[in-house]
């Protein structure tokens, strides 16, 4: 059973307050009355209310400070002020303070308990549209940037401070650095999280279609233009833009973009009606925008438009402390997707995955991760799990004429690896005594360290 609103009466005319609290009662609310400022803090502090009245001259202070204490401490709480004092100047200043409705004494009873709906229901959506951006931030918003080093705590608190405006962003980064991500969340971190996201890549297309996609396109504009069709500019309206490769962005179409972001309106292609969509810009590049600027890939004026603010995605070499932490993060989703239960990471396989430049970055992670989790049958992935390159133990290249000896002498080495160096346990591994495996090893020139 729904608990009913619990509201808070503070009203020091004891028949209002009687006449407020059998109304509201009548109507299934929780009611609580007092008759000061002081009182109504102290409720205020101790108890969880939906609602609260307040009237205006109250014995020990002005029912603004209950408003203004209200904006303070629990702003979703939505106020409706009640006085015999009306006037413009107090209704005025009660609104800009944070009242939700004020009211004139003598109010009308039906025209109180409307407004009291009114207010339950706009608090009731603003906790939802709060409740969807957090859902928003945790799923697609700064919850997926992932790390705890200074370089992308650095990124975090960047994002953070650039999502609540609307200034165009510039987004740099290697391949893999996770410019999209970064793009995500200056969206649904955002004012405009519940508005589009829409994504375009300037690199696939050709420049034609590039404008045509962007713009839109009326009927017949073009050969195949065989109805018309709004662009991205315009699906994102209320929303966020984002262009990735932007660089790659033919020079005519770079012309056209620039006069949008310089405020201009703009057609479809092969259409006459000026558009202006709320949009919110974000570019992309992996390249370095300035040398796209020397290169004449990029127009110096549009860098200069995109580059308000910019946010550089450090490569994961510059963190290699969120290595572990990625890793793990990739290890439990494909261990999820194909089913291996509780994977986990042996100690030797981190170390090599934490020794790895990773010019691929995030991405070069999350698929040698995916690769691992697939080949690591007992849901235990082990350093000779990982490709070649990161885990430092050679294939034998296809069509290798066998040799006995370098298979054993590669047998050997890994049961070592997999036991930390312990040769009693190498041997047991390897189903022989441990005084033949130390002929062995010496025999192919194995170190002989000490026992851990």
């Amino acid at each position: 059973m729904r608990t009913p609103p619990r509201i808070l009466v503070i009203e020091d005319d004891t028949d209002v307050r009687e006449q407020l609290l059998a109304t509201f009662r009548d109507e299934g609310y929780e009611v609580t009355a007092c008759g000061t400022v002081r009182e109504g803090k102290a409720l205020l502090k101790s108890t969880g209310f939906a609602l609260v009245t307040t009237d205006l001259r109250l014995p020990d202070a002005s029912g603004l400070e209950v408003v203004r204490h209200i904006q303070a401490s629990c702003p979703d709480c939505p106020v409706l002020v009640l006085t015999a004092f009306a006037s413009v100047d107090s209704a005025v200043e009660a609104m800009r303070h944070g009242a939700f409705h004020y009211l004139a004494k003598p109010f009308s009873v039906n025209g109180l308990l409307v407004e009291v709906e009114r207010a339950l229901e706009h608090a009731r959506l603003l906790r939802e549209r709060s409740q969807l951006r957090e859902r928003l931030s945790a799923e697609s918003g700064l919850g997926r940037i992932l790390g705890g080093s200074p370089a992308i705590e650095s990124v975090r608190g960047l994002i953070r401070e650039v999502a609540r405006t609307s200034t165009t962003v510039l987004i740099t980064g290697e391949t893999g650095t996770g410019k999209e991500l970064v793009a995500n969340a200056l969206h649904y971190e955002s004012p405009r999280a519940t508005g589009p996201l829409v994504k375009l890549n300037c690199a696939a297309l050709t420049e034609t279609l590039l404008e045509s996609e962007l713009f839109g396109h009326e009927k017949g504009a073009f050969t195949g233009a065989e109805r018309s069709r709004a662009g991205r500019f315009e699906r994102a309206d209320g929303g966020t833009l984002f262009l990735d490769e932007i660089s790659e962005m033919g020079p005519h179409v770079q012309a056209k973009l620039l006069r949008v972001l310089q405020g201009e309106a703009f057609e479809r292609v092969g259409g006459d009606q000026p558009l202006r969509p709320d949009v919110r810009l974000v570019a992309a590049t992996n390249r370095d925008p300035q040398q796209a600027v020397a290169e004449g890939k990029l127009r110096q004026d549009l860098f200069f438009r995109l580059n308000i603010v910019c946010v550089e995605v450090p490569p994961l070499r510059k963190r290699p402390e969120d290595i572990p932490l990625l890793a793990r993060h990739f290890l439990g989703i494909f261990a999820d997707r194909f089913g291996r239960g509780q994977a986990s990471l042996d100690d030797e396989a981190l170390n090599a995955l934490c020794a790895y430049p990773w010019p691929g970055n995030v991405r070069e992670l999350e698929n040698c991760i995916e690769r691992a989790v697939i080949v690591a049958q007992d849901g235990t992935v082990r350093r000779r799990n990982l490709p070649a390159p990161i885990s430092g133990i050679e294939a034998e290249p296809p069509g290798a004429p066998l040799n006995l000896e370098a298979l054993e002498k590669r047998a050997i080495l890994q049961a070592l690896r997999e036991t930390g160096g312990n040769k009693s346990q190498a041997a047991a591994k390897l189903g022989i005594f441990p005084s033949s495996l130390y002929k062995k090893m010496k025999r192919f020139d194995i170190p002989l360290q000490p026992e851990p």
